[in-house]
């Protein structure tokens, strides 16, 4: 998870080639209760270009909410399409040959490759997910006790789209506490925790291109299982450190994670260790396979 930073926002590079498909709307699921329209934008293909020595690659498809409050009265201030435009979605999962930075440039080092598989805007009932009536424009935070983790499962189970086994991306306007990124794995605390990224625009307009992307491919490595590399408690037992609840034992020193990991909890670099990369591809193996 991060928090926000005020570092300056970078210029918007160029975009890749991507397959043209005409603008609607439509419901996301018929016959359903989700109520998410798709947004049709152009869909990126898997990006190639990953190393083989790691295995052979594994293509994970991503699913993009952008999360609308139905509180009229932050209506004039809810459009996360002008903040996450298209070219800005488009340009976080474009191939890791792109002009740009993107979450592909870190994960193809496992070659795992995240592709856009859908785009759709979701109508997010404040009233029927939080214990309060809400007087803000900003979801909970998920780490907010124990209630921030059962809203994270709660909105997970309701919009994450179901018909595609990949990565549930959700955009909010704000998520309260200053939080601009959180992720889990589905597998992270028990069979039934219901993962995904969640992400505020404040990823975008504090901080940019490059560092959002980074942002986001670090949220995708808690998704997959991976904790923080320095600064969450982990346990040396076996060949790899494993994640441990907060406060289980002390964090490990950060001999062992250089600043430019992708694991660091400040997301400042692009690497990833031996032991996350076999990590992660197991989780993205079992989120892909697992009926």
């Amino acid at each position: 998870m991060a928090r926000s930073q005020p570092i300056p926002t970078f210029l918007v590079a160029a975009m890749v080639l991507v397959a043209a498909i005409l603008p609607g709307t439509s419901l996301a699921q018929p016959g359903t209760a989700r109520p998410c329209r798709d947004l049709q934008f152009p869909l990126l293909t898997p990006p190639a270009g990953a190393p083989a020595a790691v295995g052979p690659p594994i293509a994970v498809p991503v699913i993009v909410h952008f999360m609308k409050t139905t509180d009229p009265r932050h209506a004039a201030n809810n459009d996360l399409q002008t903040i996450f435009t298209r070219s800005v979605v488009l340009g976080l999962f474009a191939p890791s040959g792109a002009p740009q930075q993107t979450v592909n440039v870190v994960w193809r080092r496992a070659n795992i490759r995240l592709a856009l598989h859908r785009a759709e805007e979701c109508d997010y009932d404040p009233l029927a997910f939080e214990i309060d009536a809400p007087d803000r424009e900003e979801v909970p935070s998920p780490m907010a006790g124990a209630f921030g983790a059962d809203l994270f499962n709660k909105i997970n189970s309701a919009f994450n789209f179901g018909a595609v086994r990949g990565l549930d991306l959700y955009l909010w306007m704000d998520i309260k506490g200053g939080l601009v990124g959180y992720g889990a794995s589905h597998r992270q605390t028990s069979p039934r925790r219901v993962g995904a990224v969640w992400i505020d625009k404040g990823c975008w307009t504090s901080l940019g291109d490059s560092r959002c992307a980074f942002l986001v491919a670090h949220e995708i490595g808690h998704f997959l299982g991976l904790c923080h590399s320095c600064d969450t408690a982990m346990t040396a037992s076996g060949p790899c450190p494993v994640c441990l609840p907060p406060g289980t034992n002390t964090a490990p020193p950060c001999a062992g994670a250089p600043p430019n990991f992708i694991m660091r909890g400040t997301y400042d670099g692009i690497l990833l260790t031996p032991c996350e990369i076999g990590q992660a591809r197991t989780k993205a193996v079992e989120r892909i396979n697992t009926p």
